[in-house]
C-alpha cells in the first residue's frame, strides 16, 4: 500500500515537472496524443456509442483505428447500419455505406450533425488545426486545469472556437466546447482517461470515455465508451479515400 502510494507521488511529481518545461502548444500536444492523435504510431479501439434524445435511445458498435489526425470508423452494429464508414484524412471526411459505387465527401455543415458530428469531434486535432489565442487556468471539479481558448486556422475546421480545459497533473483533456463563427456553444465534451497506453516507449494515461452534449437541444447527449487500445500495422494506403469501399478492420 505505501508502495503504491509512493509510486503515485512520484508520477504526479515528474508529471509536474514535465508540464513545467511544456509550451501550450506542447501541452495541447500531449493531450492529443492521449487521444490517440499520435505521428506515426496507429492505435485500434472498439467502441460502443450511446445517444440519448427525449426517451430515445440509439446504440452502436464502432470499430475506430487512428494514426495522427486521420481516423477510419466502421460501424459493426446495430445490423441496418453495419459496415457503414467513415473517413477523416488530411483535414477532409467521406462516408460509405454498402450499395454505393463510391464514398461520397461530408461538407462541413453536415459535420455539425448527427454521427458524422461525433467523428468530427473524435478526431478534432487541437495541435494542428487550431491557435491559442488566450491562456488561463481553471477547475473542472477537484481538477486543476490549463485551459486554452483556441481559434482555427483556416475554414477547412468545422468549428470556429474552442475552448479546452487540460488536466495540469496528467496533461489529458478533460473538458471541451465548440463554438460557432457567431460564438454560439455548439456542443460540449467531457473527457475521462482510465485506460493506459505505451506511446514513445512510456506508459501514459488514454482515453476511455467522452460524453458529448448537443447545446443546440440540450436533450440530445452522445457517450463513447472505449475499450482497451491496442497498437497493430497498417497496410500502406489504409487511410486512402479511393479505397475506402474495400478497407476493412480486424479485431
Amino acid at each position: 500500500m505505501i508502495r503504491s502510494i509512493v509510486c503515485a507521488l512520484s508520477f504526479c511529481i515528474i508529471t509536474a515537472a514535465v508540464a513545467a518545461d511544456l509550451t501550450p502548444a506542447e501541452i495541447l500536444r500531449h493531450a492529443d496524443e492521449a487521444r490517440g492523435n499520435i505521428a506515426g504510431q496507429a492505435v485500434q479501439w472498439t467502441i460502443g456509442l450511446t445517444t440519448t434524445r427525449d426517451d430515445q435511445t440509439k446504440e452502436m458498435q464502432l470499430r475506430v483505428v487512428s494514426l495522427g489526425s486521420d481516423m477510419f470508423t466502421e460501424i459493426l452494429a446495430p445490423e441496418k447500419s453495419k459496415g457503414q464508414k467513415l473517413l477523416v484524412s488530411g483535414g477532409e471526411m467521406w462516408f460509405y455505406k454498402p450499395g454505393l459505387s463510391r464514398a461520397v465527401s461530408v461538407p462541413r455543415r453536415q459535420k455539425l450533425l448527427g454521427d458524422a458530428a461525433t467523428g468530427d469531434i473524435t478526431s478534432t486535432d487541437y495541435a494542428g488545426d487550431y491557435d491559442i489565442v488566450q491562456s488561463a487556468t481553471d477547475t473542472v471539479g477537484d481538477v486543476p486545469c490549463y485551459v486554452f481558448d483556441l481559434k482555427a486556422k483556416n475554414h477547412s475546421a468545422t468549428y470556429e472556437q474552442i475552448k479546452f480545459w487540460v488536466s495540469k497533473q496528467r496533461l489529458v483533456g478533460v473538458k471541451a466546447e465548440f463554438y460557432s463563427v457567431s460564438g454560439k456553444k455548439l456542443k460540449t465534451m467531457l473527457l475521462e482517461h482510465r485506460d493506459n497506453f505505451d506511446i514513445g516507449g512510456k506508459k501514459r494515461a488514454f482515453i476511455s470515455k467522452m460524453t458529448i452534449v448537443d447545446e443546440l437541444t440540450k436533450d440530445k447527449v452522445t457517450t463513447l465508451d472505449f475499450s482497451p487500445p491496442v497498437s497493430k500495422p497498417l497496410p500502406d494506403g489504409f487511410f486512402d479515400v479511393a479505397k475506402l469501399k474495400d478497407t476493412v478492420t480486424t479485431p
